[in-house]
């Protein structure tokens, strides 16, 4: 952390951030205005994660003027011990930069009330507040029940939850918890975007949407990891939406692993084949290398292809999936109806 933060008193964060920004505005050759729109909590699991946290948030700060707060509670740290560092950055153009301060706090296993009295004291007062959970599943986590009251959206990774139907349940749980209180986003789910926006563009053409009411199954191919391995969250998050979109889905979606890909991690899609059990109409969905991404291939009631796409099948930096998670307000309907499958 002392690459670019620097480590000061817990009651001096406040005015050390005020300084900070005194040696930015010397620097400027334009009038520099304080902004923010709003506060983000993250919770970091590892010590050595700080620096990566920082990195993925100040890539996107010349999209938005935040006060970001990093907390760790570790059993490293002496339980009466709480210590903090701070930094401020500018990015954007040099006549309208944007500007991010970034706190980090730290304390021990038993400081966890130190730690959240610590971060309320330094919401953005008025402004939304956003939890980024970086971490495994929050339910029953001290520091998770501290920090959660204080938010408006909390900010997950199923994938990390590890996979199979524990992660969605966890999901659930948690916008369940939040009711309307408190809005939950997964960039687990950011991940599906491209496939969605794939299958969404196949059926926007008038012939594609010919043949949906023949189509009455689904099967979903993911990369396979370990022998062992639990069902790909991704995959099915991914089930869930069709479902949602294609009730007469439900009972008739299935996911299953693929063989192993070494260019693609385990848990991404690799394939989704829309079939019909009346007839040969299917719409199918494939994988490719880079550069064509994803390949679809449209089939008639008579079994003959009629039409054929290729789509960007995109990976997404853990910064853009921060930022899908970020540019909307409230709940996500779409989201959490995949989700009540």
């Amino acid at each position: 952390m002392a690459e670019v933060l620097t480590p000061v008193a817990v009651g001096e964060i406040e005015r050390a951030l005020h300084q900070r920004r005194l040696e930015m505005l010397g620097k400027e050759e334009h009038p520099h205005a304080h902004s923010c729109c709003m506060t983000l909590i993250i919770s970091v699991e590892d010590e050595g994660d700080n620096l990566d946290v920082f990195r993925t948030v100040e890539s996107l700060a010349g999209k938005y003027p935040i006060r970001v707060v990093a907390v760790q509670s570790t059993a490293r740290r002496a339980s009466d011990d709480l210590a903090a560092w701070v930094n401020a950055e500018c990015e954007g153009k040099p006549s309208a930069p944007i500007c991010s301060e970034e706190v980090a706090i730290q304390g021990g296993i038993d400081s966890v009330d130190r730690i959240v009295s610590v971060v309320r004291g330094l919401l953005a007062p008025d402004l939304p507040v956003i939890l980024w959970w970086r971490g495994g599943t929050p339910h029953g986590d001290i520091l998770w029940n501290g920090l959660r009251p204080l938010c408006d959206r909390v900010i997950v990774d199923s994938m990390r939850f590890g996979d199979g139907a524990a992660a969605l349940d966890t999901l659930r749980r948690l916008v369940n918890l939040g009711e309307k209180q408190m809005s939950v986003r997964d960039l687990n789910w950011e991940r599906t975007a491209p496939w969605r926006a794939a299958i969404a563009s196949c059926f926007d053409d008038r012939n594609v949407l010919a043949i949906l009411p023949d189509i009455n199954r689904c099967a979903i191919t993911y990369a396979a990891g370990s022998d062992k391995e639990l069902p790909s969250a991704r995959a099915m998050l991914m089930a869930g939406w069709l479902i949602s979109r294609v009730p007469r889905l439900r009972g008739h979606a299935r996911t299953a692993p693929g063989k192993r890909h070494l260019e693609v991690a385990a848990g991404r899609l690799v394939a989704i084949a829309l079939t019909s059990s009346g007839s040969k109409a299917s719409v199918m969905l494939v994988r490719q290398p880079p550069p064509i991404g994803i390949e679809v291939q449209a089939h008639g009631t008579d079994g003959k292809q009629f039409r054929r796409w290729q789509f960007p099948a995109y990976s997404l930096s853990e910064a853009e999936l921060l930022d899908c998670s970020l540019e909307t307000l409230g709940p996500d309907p779409i989201f959490e109806a995949a989700l009540d499958v």
